[in-house]
């Protein structure tokens, strides 16, 4: 989640949804009041919209809906209409976006094809789930079991949840992942859904910004939903996509603890100067960068600091071409080396391990120069 900045894209997205939600709700209701949705049973379509992803707190629903039932698009103009389409779009494509992320994919569809996906959504998802809801309440009204309505809904969530797993991203997602992000995003949506719904109607009424502010004051409230909202979403993509790419990335991560966990010790740093002084016995010239890393096994970084780490301490000097010992080879001794790598990363003042080690080195090759040590080391040629 800290990797991905899903706790700043939930606040981000929060934010969007805050500044979209009107103009996609009154997309919304005019789809479905131009099938015949709406008027045929108005309260089936209220608790569809309002009673999944919104929170569920009165003062949006009694504030927004008396407008929303009102809405006629003819009436709106081709500038207004437009507007409409691209605020709800912009959540959309920014939803999308964070999808992709998450899964290590970069975004290849173009943008006239997010736009028609984008479209689909808007109208075909609406009814189609629509046209089911209303049948199950329809179906749960006649048989007086009332209580299909309220889990037709959650089924309903789940759906919306599991689809946006399976076709958001620009990559194939298994359905055994994208299940179980979904269920993972679906039963806090579900949990905190209902404690949210609690904490306004028990705790929130008294509330001394809604007193002063009235509806108004619901505002910060909701805002914070909806920020719970999309953390719970993103937590859900992010299951999904550990579940898909469990495999690799415990191979990634397993290779980045070995390269974290590999201290540099004063045996690196000796290997270091004695390749760089073979070298120039050898009339080859400076040590680049690149010839000390393939010869020592190490990363380029690691291989830069130590030898930052020697030039400072006059063992190394360093040309445009790459390092040269800073003094013949003759005159460097061993001990110079471990005793210049131990003050220029202030081993000495760190764990008892290290000490030891520094204290070992010096005491066996203190006194052995690095001439003679690097024929010792590197008279095979397989070296």
């Amino acid at each position: 989640m800290r990797r991905d900045r899903a706790f700043i894209r939930a606040g981000g997205m929060a934010y969007a949804t805050l500044i979209a939600l009107v103009p996609l709700l009154i997309l919304l209701y005019a789809i479905l009041g131009s099938t015949g949705i709406v008027q045929q049973n108005p309260q089936a379509v209220t608790e569809l919209l309002f009673g999944t992803f919104l929170g569920e707190i009165p003062e949006v629903r009694d504030t927004l809906l008396p407008g929303l039932r009102r809405v006629n698009l003819n009436t709106l103009s081709i500038t207004g209409l437009i507007t409409l389409i691209f605020v709800a779009a912009r959540l959309f494509l920014m939803v999308e976006s964070a999808y992709c992320d998450i899964f290590g994919t970069p975004n290849t569809r173009k943008l006239t094809y997010r736009l028609l996906n984008f479209y689909f959504t808007l109208t075909a998802v609406p009814v189609v789930l629509g046209l089911t809801f209303l049948g199950t309440v329809e179906f749960a009204t006649g048989h007086d079991v009332s209580w299909l309505s309220g889990m037709s809904t959650s089924i309903l969530q789940f759906i919306v949840l599991l689809a946006a797993i399976r076709l958001f991203p620009c990559t194939y997602v298994r359905w055994g992942p994208a299940s179980v992000g979904a269920f993972t995003a679906w039963f806090l949506l579900e949990i905190g859904g209902r404690g949210f719904s609690a904490y306004v109607k028990w705790f929130a009424s008294d509330d001394p910004l809604r007193l002063v502010y009235g509806t108004l004051g619901v505002i910060p409230i909701f805002l914070l939903w909806l920020y719970l909202l999309w953390l719970f979403i993103l937590l859900g993509v992010e299951v999904a996509a550990v579940i898909q790419n469990y495999r690799s990335l415990v191979e990634a991560a397993v290779h980045e603890l070995d390269r974290e966990g590999k201290v540099l010790s004063a045996d690196n740093a000796t290997d270091v100067m004695g390749r760089v002084a073979q070298r120039f016995q050898q009339d080859q010239g400076p040590s680049s960068l690149e010839e000390l890393t393939s010869a020592t096994g190490l990363n380029s970084r690691d291989v830069h600091f130590i030898c930052g780490v020697l030039t400072n301490e006059g063992l190394l000097a360093h040309t445009e071409q790459g390092w040269l010992p800073g003094r013949p080879a003759e005159k460097i001794l061993i001990g110079d080396i471990v005793i210049a790598w131990a003050t220029g990363t202030r081993v000495h003042s760190e764990s008892t391990p290290a000490r030891k080690e520094l204290r070992d080195a010096i005491q066996n090759h203190l006194s052995e120069p690095l001439a003679q040590a690097t024929l010792r080391w590197y008279s095979s040629k397989t070296e």
